[in-house]
């Protein structure tokens, strides 16, 4: 457990959920900056939720939830660009080229073509960029979505299943990202085997308990979803 001071993220007591339904109760978390956490559990154990209440897009039914020092939901516009949010769907302008959609939204953040244009190489779109979303594959909206996660070099990762869709290789960059130094993430997914040795501690939400258990301290252990 990191101190308050020195943690990216921290949860204490909270309960989380949608509407007047609690999926996760009385939870107690805590995330140094630099770790990258993954979270494990079946359908409808909280892990979207989870992620969703870190990004401030949906609100804390009890106990308290920082994020970086913030309220997300109070602070959720102070934390948009310091914060790199992957949901489980990719909201992208189907009429739009990936290059347009991407521009769209680095625009909205004060950020310029010359960022634009990195992220679309790193991701492997260049080649695509100026097709119109609509025409991509699962795969390649999945990219762009991870792209503008990573718009302005953010300090922390919220990703939700991020390596859906993607084939090998991008299963490849995708780990390679996350274990980049300094990088603090944390990341729900179904696929552990995909994350071998990429995370500092394995965490699994148990639907009886309603509470993140601790599995292993790194996916170098053997962890199944």
């Amino acid at each position: 457990m990191s101190s308050t001071r020195d943690a990216a993220v921290t949860l204490t007591k909270a309960d989380l959920g949608h509407g007047t339904r609690r999926v996760l109760q009385g939870v107690d978390l805590s995330v140094a900056r630099g770790e990258r956490i993954l979270l494990l559990g079946p359908n409808g154990s909280g892990k979207s939720t989870l992620l969703q209440t870190l990004a401030g897009l949906l609100p804390v039914h009890g106990g308290t939830v920082r994020v970086l020092g913030f309220d997300p939901l109070r602070d959720r516009l102070r934390l948009h660009e310091r914060v790199g949010h992957l949901g489980h769907q990719d909201p992208l302008y189907p009429e739009l080229t990936g290059r347009e959609n991407l521009t769209l939204h680095a625009r909205l953040r004060g950020i310029g073509p010359d960022a634009v244009e990195r992220l679309l190489g790193e991701v492997g779109l260049s080649a695509d960029a100026d097709r119109r979303t609509a025409q991509w594959s699962r795969g390649m909206k999945r990219r762009l979505g991870l792209a503008k996660a990573l718009l302005g070099t953010p300090e922390l990762l919220l990703l939700d299943e991020p390596e859906s869709g993607l084939d090998s290789d991008g299963q490849a960059w995708l780990a390679e990202m996350l274990s980049r130094p300094g990088r603090t993430a944390v990341v729900a997914s179904h696929r552990p085997e995909a994350f071998a040795g990429r995370f500092d501690r394995v965490l699994r939400l148990d639907p009886a308990t309603r509470r993140p258990v601790e599995v292993a301290t790194s996916t170098h252990a053997e962890v199944s979803p």
